[in-house]
């Protein structure tokens, strides 16, 4: 299985390769085009998860200020309708492939859009490409490795935040001043009601295990939940979660939520004294409420993941490290997330919660 995972990631590394070359040899022909002087309809393409769509939220946010009803936003993710309202978004099932690529291109070439751009996380081949059948004339995307064949207004690949990336887009393109503080919308009232129906007061800790790969593990948050004293505790987490949020609050005097609606588990985080988590969706939406993030890093891009405000950061550093490529790790084992619970114990007292 292993074996197949390096074929498969050698494939990859080999297309993307083929196709730095080609958009080398086409660049002399690309047609570059200057900043729009005139705009009617704008289409983003928000390319990933929650994290995405909230670290997205400023430069879409000032967009929506400016063009309203003229913003289209097509999203990957089911619940970005509720983290991006008011802006209109359409979902594409882009990854359904071949019939979802095909459906998300006509519809998008039904919008007649004078402007496309993408986030900073979008695959660069395909976002061009989706943007290029749009029938948009202005196509703004980050051209990494020349693989941004289609693209006419080139935007750095920056080793940035990709808040940060996003934001300066918006601002360099469309002349616009983003902030930071455009905030987010939330289930008013549950989080208060789900403490006091549990008699939870106090400072507050939660903690979200999940992440798939990117999980510091079981046992270790296991380990500094028995290591913590005198501290209210809740697991949160989606139903992808549930199975291990169980199993790591059995025989422990824990909470658990587990989030069906984003907007609740919006206002519930939003209680938290202190989150702890690894390079997830909820880290980036605890940051974006104001809740301190302690966020421990394996795989992934501390810089171009790190949520806005008060966050630590830990991680292990290592040569191979970070080594995100395409969903598949570069190794069976996560060395990189071999963090002792006691560097994290020492983290959460350093902000002051115990």
């Amino acid at each position: 299985m292993y074996g197949v995972t390096i074929l498969i990631l050698l494939f990859r590394l080999f297309i993307r390769l083929i196709i730095s070359i080609i958009g080398f040899l086409l660049y002399p022909f690309r047609g570059l085009k200057d900043t729009p002087s005139s705009i009617g309809k704008v289409v983003y393409i928000l390319w990933g998860g929650i994290g995405n769509a909230v670290m997205a939220i400023p430069a879409i946010g000032a967009l929506q200020d400016k063009y309203k009803s003229s913003l289209l936003v097509y999203a990957m993710h089911p619940d970005s309708g509720k983290l991006l309202y008011p802006t209109k978004v359409v979902l594409m099932p882009v990854l359904n492939l071949p019939f979802g690529l095909l459906d998300t291109i006509r519809c998008l070439y039904r919008e007649h859009p004078d402007v496309t751009l993408t986030n900073f996380s979008s695959p660069t081949f395909l976002t061009s490409l989706i943007s290029y059948l749009s029938g948009a004339k202005y196509r703004i995307g980050y051209d990494r490795g020349k693989r941004g064949i289609f693209f006419n207004i080139i935007q750095p690949a920056q080793r940035i935040s990709e808040t940060e990336a996003d934001s300066q887009t918006v601002e360099r393109i469309f002349s616009l001043k983003v902030s930071s503080k455009y905030g987010l919308y939330r289930h008013n009232g549950f989080g208060e009601k789900f403490l006091q129906k549990r008699g939870v007061k106090g400072k507050i800790l939660g903690i979200h295990p999940g992440g798939d790969f990117k999980s510091w593990g079981k046992r270790r948050y296991g380990e500094l939940i028995d290591s913590l004293i005198g501290i209210s505790i809740t697991l949160v987490g989606g139903e992808e979660d549930r199975q291990l949020i169980d199993e790591i609050a059995e025989d422990r005097d824990v909470y658990k939520y587990i989030g069906k609606d984003i907007l609740k588990s919006i206002d519930l985080i939003s209680k938290f004294s202190l989150f702890l988590t690894g390079d997830t969706g909820l880290m980036h939406i605890a940051s974006a409420v104001g809740v301190p993030v302690v966020a421990i890093f394996g795989p992934t891009d501390p810089v171009k993941n790190r949520p806005i405000g008060n966050v630590r950061i830990i991680r292990k550093k290592l040569p191979c490290s970070p080594c995100y490529r395409y969903r598949i790790p570069r190794c069976k084992r996560r060395v990189c997330l071999d963090i002792p619970v006691s560097e994290v114990l020492e983290q959460i007292k350093n902000m002051e919660i115990i």
